[in-house]
């Protein structure tokens, strides 16, 4: 009897050492698989936050990218700078009424320009003829005079002189017409046999001007810009009638002045400075835009009005 109680705790004991050594074994494997999902969980949660900050980086690297981009634009001394007030004097304008000007409602091109203001343009911005470049005067129907005595002789020169210097302003030639002949205000241009005569003469008691004052002058990429404004100006001495209109073309009158006025404007010193100092809310402001030629050398392009 003591034997069966015996064998019967033996068993007990048995079961329940088998039930602790499961216990213990599906501890460790639940302890284990608890800790690769934390790792799994983890290195995903990682992974996520590194995809994260890259963005944000590539984020960060294209905006600075984007925000220290260096500009092309270089601003221009307008005082004590050859090259601006070279380049200002390309800029065709002669004024009047004749519509001898690039300065218009809309932009403006060689193309868009009369040959008369072109021409007699070009001569002005060489200056004086040097003396032994000019030869006699040869009038319309192939008789040559010479006339000698003073800076502001009738006389004739090769016709090369012009159109190399056009050239260089406009970076184009107009063709020429032989006896074509071109004229603004008092300068008169004939082209005979390969020359052009110049002469002068005429005039009245009323002019037109285009005054311009500089604003600023920059180079960006490969052109140069000249910003300016302009007031269009009528003055007749004998009526005591002054007026400022928009531009030539439109002929809009901005401010008719009487009498008074007109006569006090006869007497200051400089016109040009009057008229900015007292009518600026009349002026108009433009750009002009020089491109380079094929030897780098800037030629005046085109002209427009900024609104």
């Amino acid at each position: 009897m003591k034997n069966k109680r015996k064998g019967s705790a033996d068993i007990v004991l048995l079961v329940i050492l088998i039930i602790l050594v499961c216990a213990v074994g599906g501890y460790l494997v639940w302890n284990n698989m608890y800790k690769d999902g934390n790792v799994a969980t983890t290195n995903q949660s990682d992974s996520n936050k590194n995809e994260s900050n890259e963005v944000t980086n590539n984020v960060i690297e294209t905006n600075t990218t984007s925000n220290t981009e260096t500009s092309t634009r270089k601003a221009l001394q307008l005082s004590d700078n050859d090259l601006v007030q070279k380049l200002y004097a390309y800029i065709p304008n002669q004024g009047g009424l004749e519509v001898n000007s690039a300065y218009s409602s809309k932009l403006m091109t060689i193309n868009d320009l009369k040959k008369d203001l072109i021409f007699v343009h070009v001569f002005r911005a060489i200056g004086e003829i040097p003396y032994n470049q000019r030869e006699a005067f040869i009038n319309s129907d192939g008789t040559t005079t010479e006339y000698k005595g003073n800076d502001y002789n009738w006389f004739s020169f090769d016709a090369s002189i012009l159109t190399s210097k056009m050239k260089e302003m406009y970076n184009t030639v107009f063709e020429i017409s032989e006896k074509e002949h071109y004229h603004v205000g008092s300068t008169y241009l004939n082209y005979i046999n390969g020359k052009f005569s110049f002469s002068s003469g005429g005039g009245g008691a009323s002019f037109e001007y285009d005054f311009c004052k500089l604003l600023e002058a920059y180079e960006e990429n490969d052109n140069l810009y000249i910003v300016d404004k302009k007031i269009s100006f009528y003055i007749d001495h004998s009526e005591k009638k002054c007026i400022i209109y928009n531009n030539w073309y439109d002929k809009n009158i901005l401010k008719e002045l009487d009498a008074n006025a007109c006569a006090q404007i006869e007497g200051v010193a400089s016109i040009k400075d009057y008229l900015f100092s007292n009518y600026n809310e009349y002026s108009s402001k433009y750009i002009h835009t020089f491109k380079k030629n094929e030897n780098g050398q800037y030629y005046w392009y085109s002209t427009e009005p900024l609104k």
